[in-house]
């Protein structure tokens, strides 16, 4: 599916497959928690706390090195946020994605939006270059800097999903 969903598509998604949805948008970690659930369903094993150092395509679909050794899986999902373009041109995909350097405020819940339903919507500004929107029952403003530092996967840190 390309292009943007709608907040109804998004809040129907959400609802069906246990997805996060945060100003108009579906929050990328509950993506993946939700198709790993997919996946166990009919009996995938997950295995936690098992990072993938090293993948390549096999004739039977892809085998994934981990520091318990090697894995074999028939599917591969790139998760890595704004990482994944250097893990998808490592099998010859050349995504558009880059992380970049910015810094967010974000306040305590407040009032307003601990009492609504559903999220406000984000704002953009490109001009700015700015944006606010929600996080969680807190507002957030990111703002980006005018010549943004582009990072690479050598500034990863790993993450938690919730």
């Amino acid at each position: 599916m390309r292009g943007r969903l709608s907040q109804v598509q998004c809040k129907r998604m959400g609802e069906r497959y246990d997805i996060a949805i945060a100003g108009g948008g579906i929050v990328g970690c509950s993506i993946l928690c939700a198709l790993a659930k997919l996946a166990a369903n009919p009996g995938a094993p997950i295995k936690r706390n098992c990072p993938v150092s090293d993948f390549r395509e096999t004739s039977g679909g892809w085998e994934l090195g981990t520091p318990n050794g090697g894995i074999e899986a028939s599917q591969l999902v790139l998760a890595a946020s704004f990482w994944t373009r250097e893990l998808a041109l490592k099998i010859g995909m050349d995504l558009p994605l880059f992380a970049v350097e910015h810094q967010a405020l974000i306040t305590n819940a407040i009032p307003e939006l601990i009492s609504r339903e559903g999220d406000v919507p984000t704002i953009r500004e490109s001009s700015a270059p700015c944006n606010i929107r929600q996080d969680g029952k807190s507002p957030l403003i990111g703002i980006y800097e005018r010549e943004p530092k582009f990072r690479g996967a050598d500034a990863l840190r790993p993450m938690a999903c919730p």
